[in-house]
């Protein structure tokens, strides 16, 4: 049997085996359309504000880093305790729309409730696809709390200041 790192090591160099297949087959499929437009000019990057949590290289360490992270934070909200340090992890790691979907309503229950929270077990399985034409992670992870264990899929988009979280669901 794998030692934990070495299975995590698996795990991300399958992730690098996809991304880059999947990206050799949508160059393959879409062509090389370049950076310019039909005018000449490269339109600058979107960028995001803020930091990305675990690094702002691309890689699959730094979009587990990012899910990991806001998905820590997601689930103290679901519980009503979002302390300084989880709104600064959905600022860093969340898309406009989702961060302020979360930052902007009150938490939705009881901080008294916080020993029921779930926590992270482990990373359940990741995948690459397509979301709005774009490529995405998906990167499911076994959360387990007072209800048993349930798998939260969290979907990220590669930006131009890194992976960023554009949904979390079951």
């Amino acid at each position: 049997m794998a030692s934990p790192t070495e299975a995590r090591r698996r795990v991300v160099f399958a992730v690098a085996v996809a991304i880059l297949v999947f990206g050799f087959l949508a160059i393959r499929v879409l062509g090389d359309r370049g950076d310019a437009p039909e005018g000449g000019v490269a339109q600058p990057a979107v960028s995001d504000t803020g930091p990305l949590t675990g690094g702002r290289d691309g890689t699959a360490d730094a979009a587990i880093e990012a899910s990991r992270s806001f998905l820590r934070a997601y689930l103290n909200f679901q519980v009503g305790i979002l302390n300084a340090g989880d709104r600064t992890a959905i600022r860093n790691t969340a898309l406009p729309g989702l961060r302020e979907q979360l930052l902007g309503v009150p938490a939705r229950a009881n901080p008294a409730a916080g020993s029921a929270r779930e926590r992270i077990q482990e990373m359940s399985e990741i995948s690459v696809g397509l979301e709005g034409g774009e490529p995405a992670l998906r990167i499911g992870w076994v959360v387990a709390g007072v209800g048993g264990k349930r798998v939260l899929t969290v979907t990220l988009l590669r930006r131009a200041s890194g992976w960023r979280v554009a949904e979390v669901g079951s």
